[in-house]
């Protein structure tokens, strides 16, 4: 199963095609930040835009993503109450590449904590 998330302010996905993704900028999220077609300042403006999507505090005024799930070979539209679920799998994928930057690393354990709880138990 692959999230998709698409918006036409996002980079050109060269193989889109190929993987079946409704428009040119579309990108699988591990895809995108693990992509060398990504430019790492778009990689961190979607990291951030996700983070603080998730603290409420975000006022840029741009859409949501259209989110997808590609699930054997079929895509499926993501309802709109799954969007905070989207951005936590971009928050998870921006750590996982080294996408965040080290100033921003301290923050990003307070929302851990609350969107999953305490890191031990």
């Amino acid at each position: 199963m692959k999230v998709i998330i698409c918006r036409r302010d996002l980079p050109r996905n060269p193989n889109w095609k190929i993987q079946g993704y409704p428009y040119e900028s579309c990108w699988d999220i591990d895809e995108f930040f693990s992509s060398k077609d990504v430019p790492y300042e778009e990689k961190r403006r979607i990291w951030f835009e996700c983070y603080w999507r998730l603290r409420g505090m975000y006022k840029k005024g741009r859409p949501f993503f259209d989110v997808y799930i590609l699930e054997h070979g079929e895509l499926k539209p993501l309802p709109p109450e799954k969007h905070n679920w989207v951005c936590a799998d971009i928050i998870v994928a921006g750590f996982a590449y080294d996408v965040v930057p080290p100033e921003a690393r301290e923050q990003p354990l307070r929302l851990y904590r609350e969107l999953f709880g305490r890191l031990y138990k």
